[in-house]
């Protein structure tokens, strides 16, 4: 291996961090050729890395294909695996890393057709078929047969096992986070805060975070929920922040920054997620990147014992684990962490130590050059 084509739907959301620290991984590593996404919206550089587009950017083809179209002249622009092609073509990559499996299908013309060694990185919805086209399971079954498929958890990997995806072309990969030298030291005070940090979507269920946090309040706790993140389910927070009787303790941010969710963890007490089987979506917890922050700066986590996140968080160890769905379990892990500042730190500590051993930044650049260059399978 020594040039790695990085493919991704978008740029710039702040749901992908996980993603930039893949491209700083490879980049520091020396073998990153570029990164290619959907539209690069004008950018064609990122701190050294050249940005690709996978759409016709240019203003006068724009404007050719338009007037085919006005003209009622057949018009077929090119497609992004057209231009993928193209890209492949005029550069010298050996090795293709794309992420998620629902982008890799879009591109499956030019992913089967190149020389390039192929790898596929999913990551969660991508291993839920009810979030899927109907093709998709036998669109990433052929991929299969061209590509190993990287997974970001045991969980994943299962996933795709029930999909039919051979064992032999599945790997499993954690991400990494940056893990201080040293745990975290943390002053106790008598108010408590409550983090959630995450997509405001079905399967993280923040309505219910919401809920414990009002059931554990009205039993004593002092503190605040700050809920960060944005999603469908923002309009249902707002809502049952502003019908609860404890709104002046509840915050809504929105979506934040890596640096702004850095320093959400940095001030707050406890981790929370209430993850569960989305009820709309049939989607579950597939890792957890914010659980593994969150125990990387010392924090315990109370969660829920679904999906990937047992793998993550040892339950009674970096913190609570309840049976998804049940927010008097939510509400009384709450309290526990609150009202026992040693168990906080002590669970938080255990939680870095984990961290350190498992999910760093190091440890994930490691894997992720072996995968590519066929060193574990």
């Amino acid at each position: 291996m020594t040039s790695v084509l990085f493919l991704m739907p978008h740029w710039g959301r702040p749901s992908n961090l996980f993603l930039v620290r893949q491209i700083r991984m490879l980049r520091d590593a020396g073998v990153l050729y570029g990164v290619a996404v959907i539209n690069t919206e004008g950018l064609t550089n990122w701190n050294g890395v050249p940005l690709y587009s996978l759409t016709d950017q240019s203003q006068a083809r724009r404007i050719y294909w338009d007037i085919r179209r006005r003209l009622g002249v057949p018009a077929h622009p090119p497609t992004q695996a057209d231009q993928l092609r193209k890209l492949i073509r005029s550069s010298r990559v050996d090795t293709i890393l794309c992420q998620y499996g629902t982008f890799a299908v879009k591109l499956l013309p030019a992913l089967i057709e190149t020389s390039a060694r192929v790898f596929i990185h999913v990551h969660g919805y991508d291993t839920t078929p009810s979030m899927c086209p109907p093709d998709y399971p036998s669109d990433l079954l052929r991929l299969s047969e061209r590509a190993t498929i990287i997974c970001n958890s045991r969980e994943t990997r299962g996933r795709l096992l029930s999909m039919g995806i051979p064992a032999d072309r599945l790997v499993v990969k954690y991400c990494g986070v940056e893990v201080p030298d040293a745990p975290m030291q943390r002053p106790s005070g008598s108010e408590i805060t409550i983090l959630h940090l995450g997509r405001l979507i079905d399967c993280k269920s923040p309505d219910r975070t919401i809920q414990a946090f009002e059931l554990a309040s009205d039993r004593g706790l002092q503190g605040k929920l700050i809920i960060a993140g944005d999603g469908p389910l923002r309009v249902t927070c707002e809502l049952l922040r502003a019908r609860s009787k404890w709104k002046d303790r509840i915050e809504i941010l929105g979506a934040v920054s890596g640096e702004q969710g850095a320093s959400l963890l940095r001030s707050a007490d406890i981790l929370t997620l209430h993850s569960i089987r989305g009820e709309l979506t049939g989607q579950i917890e597939a890792f957890g990147v914010a659980l593994v922050e969150a125990m990387a700066a010392t924090l315990p986590v109370a969660s829920c014992r679904i999906g990937g996140i047992p793998e993550v968080v040892v339950d009674g160890e970096t913190g609570i684990l309840v049976e998804p769905g049940d927010v008097e379990a939510q509400a009384e892990a709450l309290l526990q962490l609150a009202n026992n500042p040693s168990l906080r730190y002590e669970m938080g500590k255990a939680g870095w130590r984990r961290a350190k051993e498992l999910f760093t930044v190091e440890a994930e650049q490691e894997a992720l050059l072996a995968v590519l260059q066929g060193k574990q399978h």
